[in-house]
């Protein structure tokens, strides 16, 4: 495994993320975590690896997990056969409760593709223009987490207050000396 970074020098959206790599991606399948993003779940690896393998093969894999506040995330629309329908970012009308989580796996195509994507009315290469593309070609598969796993998105204050507070999760803090 080898494991990159680079440091994106504004906020211009997430697929910039690829086109920023492209010297340590080069032609090779890769994978994307967004660090505000914890995952849990037994099992949890054997996705990762059916996803790596799914890369390997020229494939996507998003991971979806529901949500009661869709509008907040992209999201993906299944039809009722399950299949992928559409996938959309931040919709002021979600077409479902499935967001897409901050993971991502792409094949040796990603960095081209970013390429390819154009800036969104907010002015960012969104990850779900990518996404759309692969959907397109018949290329992306979701992988929902369901009963059993967790994801935590931890970009927000009260995202983490409503889950810790007001659901009653339990959430310990030490106290630490600098």
């Amino acid at each position: 495994m080898k494991l990159s970074y680079k440091v994106q020098p504004s906020p211009d959206g997430l697929a910039q993320a690829f086109i920023l790599g492209d010297a340590f991606i080069g032609d090779e399948p890769c994978a994307m975590v967004l660090g505000d993003n914890i995952f849990y779940g037994n099992g949890f690896s054997k996705l990762l690896c059916a996803a790596v393998e799914n890369a390997e093969n020229g494939r996507a894999t998003v991971f979806g997990y529901y949500v009661n506040d869709p509008e907040r995330f992209g999201i993906v629309e299944f039809d009722e056969n399950g299949k992928v329908v559409s996938v959309e970012e931040k919709p002021a009308q979600p077409k479902s409760n499935y967001a897409i989580t901050g993971l991502y796996f792409y094949d040796k195509r990603v960095v081209q593709m970013a390429k390819e994507v154009r800036p969104s009315a907010r002015g960012e290469l969104e990850i779900t223009t990518l996404n759309e593309m692969y959907l397109k070609k018949g290329d992306l598969d979701v992988q929902l987490l369901g009963r059993g796993f967790a994801w935590l998105y931890t970009g927000r204050v009260s995202a983490w207050a409503y889950r810790f507070a007001v659901r009653g999760s339990m959430l310990y803090l030490r106290p630490i000396s600098v």
